[in-house]
């Protein structure tokens, strides 16, 4: 009976052993991974973009660090979080992320979008094809854009998650970028600003404007270059009168009455 009882005992401590694990692989909840992206390099993509916007642009332009930011920040969240769009799920508009992203870039921005979901192996000539022309493209628009003689940057932002594939072209007509700022004691009290500008644009054409919280004018420079014969030949000053103190006013960048910059004095 010893024997029977110790077999028994056994018996079940084995069946509860063997049912815990039966259980605890079935019970886990573990949801299923989601599938990995399996095309090719989003890096690979981007410089056939690149390659094939540069042919088809009708003016030459080139990659700024801000614009290129831009871009790759915007393709990587559509990839992410699946959506195809200038706005963002939250209302996050290109000019709110120029604004948190290349606060010293002084131009007008536009931006162009899409996302597929390719089928079946793909290089990465024909994604980029895709991309740019595929189905679900604004063709009409992309070419409009292409043909302006206006852009002297592009941004080419690819990014892949799970089956999806998204590009994010930043058009940029880059007039300057802003370096830094400081107050200026009297007896040229101010606000003194200090950047580049960019290539082929002439000092003569911008003109900074401080402004207070309402939008009225309070002063307005032109830039004056720093150092035209030296190393840094498109590094320039504005200086924006005001007698108090200008950490609660707004500076506005225009070229030929278009505005391509706004944000507070800090």
């Amino acid at each position: 009976m010893v024997w029977i009882g110790v077999a028994v005992t056994l018996a079940l401590l084995g069946g509860v052993v063997w049912i815990a694990v039966v259980t605890g692989d079935k019970g886990s909840g573990d949801a299923p991974a989601a599938p990995t992206w399996q095309g090719p390099a989003p890096s690979e993509i981007a410089l056939v973009v690149r390659r094939l916007v540069t042919e088809r642009l009708a003016q030459a332009a080139g990659e700024l660090a801000a614009v290129e930011e831009l871009a790759q920040h915007h393709a990587f969240d559509m990839a992410v979080r699946n959506y195809s769009h200038e706005v963002d799920p939250e209302g996050v508009d290109l000019a709110t992320r120029r604004a948190r992203l290349a606060r010293g870039f002084v131009g007008e921005l536009t931006e162009w979008d899409h996302v597929v979901v390719p089928h079946g192996a793909k290089t990465a000539e024909s994604l980029a094809e895709e991309l740019l022309t595929g189905a679900g493209a604004n063709g009409t628009e992309l070419t409009a854009l292409l043909a302006s003689p206006r852009w002297n940057a592009v941004g080419v932002g690819v990014a892949a998650e799970s089956k999806r594939c998204s590009l994010c072209l930043v058009f940029a007509d880059h007039w300057a970028t802003i370096e830094g700022g400081k107050i200026v004691e009297p007896p040229d009290a101010g606000w003194q600003v200090s950047g580049q500008l960019g290539g082929g644009v002439d000092a003569a054409e911008v003109e900074g404007v401080l402004l207070d919280d309402g939008g009225a004018e309070i002063s307005r420079s032109q830039p004056t270059l720093v150092d035209p014969d030296g190393a840094r030949p498109r590094a320039f000053t504005l200086v924006l009168a005001h007698p108090g103190d200008p950490r609660n006013l707004f500076l506005t960048m225009r070229r030929d009455g278009r505005e391509g910059y706004w944000g507070p004095v800090d």
